[in-house]
């Protein structure tokens, strides 16, 4: 059997793979690593049965043949946490509703079984304990985001349900009461985790509100076992279930039980909710299911108590701390240790320029920090900043140098380069956090293809700003390097990477003429072409953009940043190369725009423009439909539409670059005349001089 679970590298995820391995499944995890980590899966990965994918849901390119390639999908992919829902509620729902949405589509297409991970959260406010499935629900007004996870929840469900009545799709749906054990983090707000780590350490415990909400809690292998057995169970296909246990214990006596199995001298400290999350947050009083349904289906009965589970967190996070914090036996000494060891360069030397970005570069070193791969060194180079950057890169374990600046990211670069030792040199910018893999992808690219001198990567499509243009900007850069994947002639410093020798021979970036942030890595690029370098775009290689866009600053920076500079090169190498950006359905698009608009302007006057102007929208569609639909899949049909006249808009202001370009170039070559002419003709042979 090959099983598919999306957001496998989750809590619950990584522990069904463990069991669906042990069962002897072949097992397929897709998950972003947004909430997840792969640390979690550091014994599924050890046997060949089981692969990661890096990605999102919705992402409709990736999950499709995924989902073709697997006999059944256990669809747990969510954003999870009371804390990541109310401070990020977009990100909530879209995860949850257009996650399932390609989930279900995909699994409709390819005829296969699902089951789909809900949440006791459905169930709201109600005050019908315990609670049953077919019960009716009460949410809290939508002003509040605290419901949005609830209401998320409940329309994939309607999703699924529908699917199965209309297409016969096979799926079942799993209500998850508190589930907790091993592997499970306290960064989302999730209770045990955060009360057995203060607890270890001796702190105070938390306990929101009263402490008398009432919550059951079942250990994650019991959770694990009845997911398997819906799954297994063919009359329970279209039908909702309650999985967990229904042995109800107060916060607060949860509190004191934690406090108790760990020998801990913290003490209780009660917080308000409105301090603990927003104000207005509501809570539900009690979470208890009723587990009747699941009873008679397969005979689920939660067979470990909840001290049970507590004491195996507890041992899970004594021995987590005592590997990180003790140190290895007989270290060697430093004495006697080859000299050859002890000087090794690193693989990897990753350079982060930055000036005033703070926020952004305290995720981006995270981002770093996080890396699965270890054979790298960090170097930040501060380019004159005004806020105080190197307490933040010195707290990260990194080394940081400052310059006087600014005088551009360029020149940054180029100085890290000098000061570094890697074999190759990846450049990141501030604004961009890498995933946990990136680094290890750029390496893995450059052992395996010897022949390229440099590789780069992507955005990928889930950028942190939720602004309209932020997502369009981020997401038609991901799709134009992803559409590209192979051999290009630009360079982009944004996640890239170089070998180091390959980029001191070609004299770094022109620092002379970019003191700011414009093309000074598309121009080092052009100069690797042109010296018969290989660069490769990995579309695997991917960071998530940081940078808030608006309208302004997008056409500010593609027009005078981009555009005119990067169209000054073309005219002075004389060659104008399709790569990425500039292609000739790009050309094509820009020159249907300005007709259009032509057309718009003489209908007026001249009959029939119209159809004209009609006739040139139809052929931009047509030129743009795979980007659009991309647009669509990602965000959906909605989003898409708005973009439409904005990429319209792009392709204008691409004209705009190009007239300014020649004029500026035409400019200059009669400034260059007119200075020669006025002082500088050189006298012809046999012309007595003046």
């Amino acid at each position: 059997m090959h099983t598919l679970i999306t957001g496998g590298a989750g809590f619950v995820g990584s522990h069904l793979a463990d069991a669906l391995l042990a069962a002897g499944d072949r097992v397929t995890i897709l998950d972003d690593l947004s909430t997840g980590r792969r640390e979690n899966l550091k014994g599924a990965l050890s046997t060949e049965r089981c692969r990661l994918v890096v990605g999102t849901v919705r992402d409709e390119e990736v999950l499709e043949p995924l989902v073709g390639a697997c006999d059944r999908v256990f669809h747990l992919a969510a954003a999870v946490g009371v804390s990541l829902i109310v401070d990020r509620p977009v990100h909530t729902v879209e995860t949850n509703v257009y996650g399932s949405e390609v989930v279900l589509r995909a699994a409709m297409r390819h005829a296969k079984p699902m089951l789909l991970a809900s949440s006791s959260e459905i169930y709201g406010k109600s005050t019908s304990i315990p609670f049953c499935e077919d019960d009716d629900v009460l949410y809290g007004n939508t002003t509040l985001s605290r419901w949005s996870y609830a209401v998320s929840k409940s329309t994939s469900e309607f999703l699924a349900l529908a699917h199965y009545r209309t297409s016969g799709l096979a799926v079942v749906i799993a209500r998850l009461f508190n589930t907790v054990g091993p592997r499970q983090s306290g960064t989302y707000g999730m209770v045990v985790p955060r009360f057995v780590e203060s607890a270890l350490r001796d702190e105070p415990l938390r306990v929101f509100g009263d402490g008398e909400q009432v919550r059951c809690f079942a250990d994650v292998a019991d959770v694990v076992r009845a997911l398997i057995g819906l799954m297994d169970e063919p009359a329970a296909f279209g039908r909702v279930f309650n999985v967990g246990a229904d042995v109800p214990i107060s916060i607060e006596q949860l509190a004191r039980r934690v406090i108790a199995l760990t020998g801990s001298g913290s003490e209780i400290e009660r917080v308000p909710y409105d301090e603990a999350y927003a104000p207005g947050f509501e809570d539900m009083r009690v979470r208890q299911p009723s587990l009747e349904r699941i009873r008679e289906a397969i005979g689920y009965e939660p067979s470990l108590t909840l001290d049970d589970t507590l004491r195996r967190i507890v041992a899970w996070k004594r021995d987590a701390t005592a590997s990180v914090s003790e140190p290895p036996e007989s270290p060697p000494m430093a004495d006697e240790q080859p000299a050859e060891a002890s000087k090794r360069a690193p693989t990897l030397s990753v350079v982060v320029p930055v000036y005033n970005s703070h926020r952004e570069l305290k995720r981006c070193l995270g981002g770093l920090a996080a890396s699965t791969y270890d054979d790298f060194d960090v170097l930040v180079v501060d380019d004159g900043s005004i806020d105080p950057v190197a307490p933040l890169v010195e707290k990260y374990g990194f080394r940081c140098l400052r310059i006087a600046g600014p005088k551009g990211p360029g020149r940054a670069r180029n100085h890290g380069v000098r000061e570094v030792r890697g074999e190759s040199v990846v450049f990141v910018d501030a604004d961009v956090c890498v995933h946990p893999d990136t680094l290890a992808l750029i390496a893995e690219t450059l052992a395996n293809h010897p022949e390229c001198a440099a590789v780069v990567g992507t955005y990928d499509n889930a950028p942190e700003d939720p602004g309209f243009v932020s997502q369009y900007k981020n997401l038609f850069h991901h799709y134009m390097h992803r559409r590209w994947s192979g051999p290009i002639n630009t360079f982009w410093a944004g996640c890239g990477a170089i070998r180091r020798e390959v980029f001191l021979e070609h004299g770094g970036f022109d620092e002379e003429r970019y003191q700011r942030p414009k093309i000074e890595d598309i121009e080092l690029g052009l100069r690797l072409a042109a010296g018969r370098r290989r660069v490769l775009l990995d579309e695997r290689v991917q960071g998530t953009h940081l940078k808030r866009w608006t309208l302004w600053t997008m056409v500010k920076t593609d027009v005078f940043d981009r555009g005119i500079p990067w169209m000054e090169l073309m005219l002075e190498s004389g060659r104008i190369e399709d790569t990425l950006n500039v292609s000739w359905l790009q050309r094509a698009s820009v020159a249907a725009v300005y007709l259009m608009l032509v057309s718009l302007l003489a209908a007026p006057w001249i009959p029939g423009m119209w159809l004209v102007a009609v006739a040139l929208a139809v052929v931009l569609l047509a030129l743009n439909f795979d980007l659009y639909r991309y647009l669509a899949r990602c965000r959906g049909v909605v989003f898409a539409i708005r973009a439409v006249p904005l990429h319209w808009f792009y392709f204008l202001y691409c004209g705009v670059s190009v007239v300014a370009a020649v004029l500026i170039r035409m400019r200059g070559r009669a400034q260059s005349q007119q200075a020669h002419d006025d002082g500088g003709r050189v006298p012809v042979s046999g012309e007595p001089p003046a």
